[in-house]
């Protein structure tokens, strides 16, 4: 079933912008000896992003469920929510290399698809990570590693005994880990789909959709978007009498 283009807009808002990772909790410090006075959970934080021109019209391809996973991910407020659907959405990434290798075979495309996105260790030593989560390499070590946490959430509802890891606990210090490792997580998946959607654009869709006039800047103004309930949209030039 197709999106609506209002949801296909907000689907490709979500993956233009790279949303902040999210604050866990803001403290009030003691200046005398450094003890936390009050503290605030704040999840999902509150920001505001600055977003560049961007087309809100392009062919979906194999990307509109993975995609779709992401844009639900991160505005859930829930950090257990947010990182099974970040698994989610990875597996949706495994497919879509699939497809694509898939179509470039049959296109006879030539150019290698691009490989997982490496990890910026540095930016997770700076967050506190764990030694160990610094030294992985790509999304797939990083996927991996907290596949752990993944399957708390997805089987919380079993017995402790058959569970990979027991019962999901809701405490207020579990919180703050799922919710930082959800916002890293979240960080690569967006990374992985943004490589393969340029892979996709710009060796594969022209073959697969043609040139779509929405896309170019330059063709602005010389088309309007017709819908019609019950029929598939159809694009007509600006002049048209139709």
């Amino acid at each position: 079933m197709q999106e609506p283009p209002s949801t296909s807009s907000l689907i490709l808002f979500a993956m233009h912008t790279e949303n902040p990772l999210s604050i866990q909790r803001l403290e009030l410090m003691s200046p005398e000896d450094g003890g936390v006075l009050a503290f605030q959970i704040t999840v999902p934080s509150r920001v505001i992003t600055n977003v560049k021109k961007f087309h809100s019209l392009r062919a979906g391809g194999p990307f509109l469920n993975t995609e779709a996973l992401y844009r639900e991910a991160i505005t859930n407020p829930s950090p257990y929510y947010k990182l099974l659907l970040a698994y989610r959405g990875f597996e949706g990434v495994q497919q879509v290399r699939k497809m694509l290798r898939r179509l470039a075979a049959e296109l006879k495309i030539t150019e290698r698809m691009p490989k997982a996105v490496r990890l910026d260790n540095g930016e997770l030593a700076r967050l506190q990570f764990h030694k160990e989560v610094q030294t992985l390499k790509d999304t797939g070590e990083l996927f991996g590693y907290y596949r752990e946490l993944r399957d708390g959430v997805a089987h919380f509802i079993l017995d402790q005994n058959k569970s990979a890891s027991g019962a999901l606990q809701f405490s207020s210090t579990i919180v703050y880990n799922y919710a930082a490792v959800s916002a890293v997580l979240l960080k690569y998946l967006r990374l992985e789909l943004l490589q393969l959607r340029d892979y996709y654009e710009a060796f594969l869709s022209g073959a697969i959709h043609g040139q779509y006039p929405l896309w170019n800047n330059n063709d602005r103004g010389k088309y309007h978007l017709v819908m019609c309930p019950m029929m598939k949209q159809r694009l007509l030039p600006t002049n048209s009498t139709e």
